[in-house]
């Protein structure tokens, strides 16, 4: 495999259901010899860029992210609209979807949610 490519993680396990960004490098800072496969889930790259002001160096951005989820609002894993995601603490977002496990649609469970087009 060379270069990147975009893919949903596949299963039923953590983690299953989102967009992610997949390469496949060499990483000098692992125990790993040679090239390995790293993952970036898109919902986290899109709250970069889009859940904090231009001017905030990347560093407050990269810290400020550490340790937090970001959240779908409306529940939809692949639904990464500006408008639809927001970082917040990993405890709030744990008790977030405490109240609506087993509901969010996945794409692995054949349903088909509609998202609406950006105008």
């Amino acid at each position: 495999m060379s270069g990147a490519r975009f893919e949903t993680k596949p299963g039923s396990d953590s983690g299953s259901g989102y967009e992610r960004w997949r390469s496949y490098e060499l990483r000098p800072s692992t125990e790993v010899e040679g090239k390995e496969d790293v993952y970036v889930a898109h919902h986290r790259l899109l709250a970069v860029v889009e859940c904090y002001a231009a001017s905030t160096p990347l560093w407050a951005i990269l810290a400020d992210l550490d340790g937090k989820d970001v959240h779908h609002e409306n529940g939809v894993k692949w639904d990464n609209r500006p408008e639809n995601i927001e970082p917040v603490d990993h405890g709030e977002h744990a008790a977030l979807h405490a109240t609506t496990a087993g509901e969010t649609p996945t794409p692995d469970a054949g349903r088909v949610e509609e998202v609406p087009a950006d105008d």
